[in-house]
């Protein structure tokens, strides 16, 4: 998305696999955003530090009031919330799908496979991976 009509600014690497979940999330609500890319290596930024200093992790939304919201997880939520607010874009046919369930049941599970998603599929292909480059 350009960055003049961005509402909010997503830091973090396009191959991240968290950075993809969180700009799924504004891509379906339809919310305008422009992609700082965040290179890790060979040291996190002081800018990515300042913004998320509790892990230092991307990704992060950084909203126009100056607040920030780490991790992809939250991330979704946050943008989903803000939709079913209307302080968000719905957007048309498939975009306007629920990114998440209103069921408190089915949205337990959601949460239930995210994190096993996480834990156990995501982390493991990061470590695998990382580990093949040695």
């Amino acid at each position: 998305m350009t960055a003049s009509r961005s509402i909010v600014r997503v830091m973090g690497g396009k191959l991240s696999l968290s950075m993809v979940r969180a700009r799924l999330a504004l891509e379906l609500r339809s919310v305008a955003y422009e992609l700082m890319d965040e290179p890790l290596e060979p040291r996190k930024s002081d800018r990515l530090l300042a913004a998320n200093p509790a892990y230092g992790k991307i990704p992060v939304l950084l909203l126009l009031d100056g607040f920030a919201i780490c991790e992809s997880v939250v991330i979704v939520q946050y943008v989903e919330d803000v939709a079913r607010a209307g302080g968000g874009a719905r957007g048309e046919g498939e975009a306007a799908a629920l990114l998440l369930p209103e069921d408190p049941y089915e949205c337990a599970m959601h949460r239930f496979w995210t994190a096993y998603i996480d834990d156990r599929v995501i982390t493991s292909t990061t470590i695998s991976d990382s580990t093949s480059f040695r």
